[in-house]
């Protein structure tokens, strides 16, 4: 199942377990994958905050994020961060909104507010 739509400027995409949505005012972003409970957030700087380890490379750079509360300092001045879930959906929560728009998706609970 695929589903796709728009609500206030935030672009929502639901594929089988995973969601994605877009913030087109400040560029923020969030990935969640159901399942596996992996949960990230890009801020509208760019700085990535998620739940999981990971291993990723960059333009040909190599980095291996395995332990919580550790990050790596991009050249671009930007972070990526291995933060609890809690801290992550805190986070965007206070992030991934702008002032006086409309609140689809609650971080805490992880559903959707309003019908998709």
């Amino acid at each position: 199942m695929i589903k796709q739509k728009q609500i206030d400027k935030i672009d929502i995409l639901i594929m089988n377990n995973w969601i994605q949505l877009r913030n087109t005012i400040n560029g923020a972003s969030i990935d969640y994958h159901s399942e596996k409970g992996s949960f990230s957030f890009v801020d509208p700087y760019g700085n990535r905050m998620q739940n999981h380890g990971a291993s990723i490379s960059i333009n040909l750079d190599f980095y291996e994020l395995r332990e919580m509360g550790k990050s790596i300092n991009l050249k671009d001045g930007t972070v990526i961060a291995y933060l609890s879930d809690a801290d992550v959906r805190e986070l965007a929560s206070k992030g991934f909104y702008e002032e006086g728009q409309t609140i689809i998706f609650d971080f805490n609970k992880m559903e959707f507010l309003v019908e998709i």
